[in-house]
């Protein structure tokens, strides 16, 4: 009777291993990862070292953190450019929940240094799995269709933005992406029941971090109108040839109005072609 005791006693004990194991790699790999109130989306690549640590790298960010109750807790610590506008500050703590049915997704939460409470804003991933052999057929069915690959959407150029796009804010847009960190727009809204427009500038970079590898279907800049109006815009490549985001409008003495505004902001491609910037038409 022992002997059996013994025997089941170290099934389960191989079974709870191999369970913890599971769990523990659950955390290791890629994830694509948004906040809630700016949409910015970051790439965040966890791995486990030697001391049993997970170590976390983002854009401008690392974290480090350990699991418990299933749930991967710790610190970050950021150096935080001009265009953040996450509100995480320099350091802080982070607490990333998986979901109930689904251990490819969780929820985060993180506290900045100095503050006693988690911010409402959440911070939450969607792990990248590599592609499953039916999409692997269907891509390569697709590249055979075409007969080549369009460059200018794979996912380690900027040039996915340099083109003329059609959008519901500022009419037409050219925009030129010389690199990562120089992304120049020039657009030219009409006024309505007017033959005159609004002209606008716009300056903005790749936010999805230094690595050329890094997503670049974020972007984010300044924004200003020849007669002095001015702002900060976010986007987001949603599909090919597509975007969305927003736009925070500043409001120079308030006059009745809130201190900033915001204008959602999408626009569609209608050329790939390398527009000039010397002239709107």
């Amino acid at each position: 009777m022992k002997t059996i005791h013994l025997f089941f006693t170290m099934v389960l004990l191989g079974i709870t291993t191999i369970q913890l194991q599971a769990q523990t790699n659950d955390w290791v790999g890629e994830w694509n990862t948004r906040f809630t109130h700016t949409d910015a989306l970051w790439k965040l690549d966890i791995t486990k070292n030697s001391y049993g640590e997970y170590i976390g790298t983002f854009p401008d960010g690392k974290l480090v953190g350990k699991i418990t109750n299933g749930e991967l807790t710790g610190t970050y610590t950021r150096t935080p450019n001009s265009f953040d506008r996450t509100g995480m500050g320099k350091m802080g703590e982070f607490r990333f929940v998986p979901a109930a049915n689904n251990k490819n997704k969780f929820t985060g939460y993180y506290k900045v240094e100095g503050k006693d409470i988690w911010q409402a804003d959440t911070w939450n991933g969607e792990k990248k799995l590599p592609p499953s052999l039916v999409e692997q057929i269907e891509k390569r069915e697709t590249e055979k269709k075409l007969g080549t690959i369009n460059k200018d959407f794979l996912p380690d150029t900027h040039n996915i933005w340099t083109g003329t796009w059609q959008t519901d804010a500022v009419g037409k847009l050219k925009i030129v992406a010389s690199d990562r960190l120089h992304i120049n727009g020039k657009a030219n809204k009409p006024i309505a029941g007017s033959t005159r427009s609004t002209l606008f500038d716009l300056e903005g970079a790749i936010t999805g971090g230094s690595n050329p590898n890094s997503s670049v279907k974020y972007y984010q800049g300044t924004i200003k109108t020849k007669d002095g109006k001015q702002g900060t815009y976010s986007v987001y490549m949603t599909d090919e040839g597509k975007f969305s985001g927003h736009i925070t409008w500043s409001n120079p003495g308030h006059r009745g109005l809130a201190a900033t505004t915001q204008e959602d902001f999408s626009g569609t491609k209608t050329s790939s072609s390398t527009p000039s910037l010397v002239t709107y038409y």
